[in-house]
């Protein structure tokens, strides 16, 4: 599907140059061996381009959490499981982390952290018991618990 190709090359862009401003419509079409207005038929523009990389991102990293909590039942080491799982990814793939939370912080950031922020939410969440939305912690120790995940890998990948 020529969709997956132009995410893929507009990705490749991204990691090649490590700068959001390495993505243009013309570049990704080169790439993809197509011209411009090929590309316009899938997204509107550059920044509905990046949002498709950016959602495809948080895909990959809802499947990580998700094999992640596979097969734990304490929700507190479930946490624990995501939270390494999340700071591993984001290590891994550092550019595309900073593209993806960049845009996420945006107020029109749309559905790219959609599916993200739902399995956030869901029972897999740091300090939510297995079978309900019941907090087993709450207040600071559950939310200091999902800052650190979401914070330790900012730290990392500024050194």
């Amino acid at each position: 599907m020529l969709a997956d190709e132009i995410i893929d090359a507009a990705t490749s862009l991204l990691l090649d140059a490590e700068a959001a401003s390495a993505v243009s419509i013309r570049a990704v079409a080169e790439r993809v061996g197509v011209t411009p207005p090929s590309i316009y038929l899938h997204f509107a523009d550059k920044d509905a381009l990046l949002e498709a990389v950016c959602a495809r991102y948080f895909e990959q990293l809802d499947e990580k959490l998700a094999e992640a909590s596979i097969g734990v039942d304490d929700p507190l080491e479930r946490a624990l499981q995501m939270g390494m799982a999340y700071v591993r990814f984001a290590v891994d793939t550092p550019v595309l982390y900073r593209e993806a939370f960049h845009h996420v912080s945006r107020p029109s950031s749309g559905p790219r952290s959609t599916r993200f922020s739902r399995h956030r939410r869901s029972s897999g969440s740091p300090g939510l018991s297995a079978n309900s939305r019941k907090p087993v912690c709450s207040g600071p120790p559950r939310w200091a618990t999902w800052c650190w995940n979401c914070g330790l890998p900012h730290t990392v990948l500024r050194r």
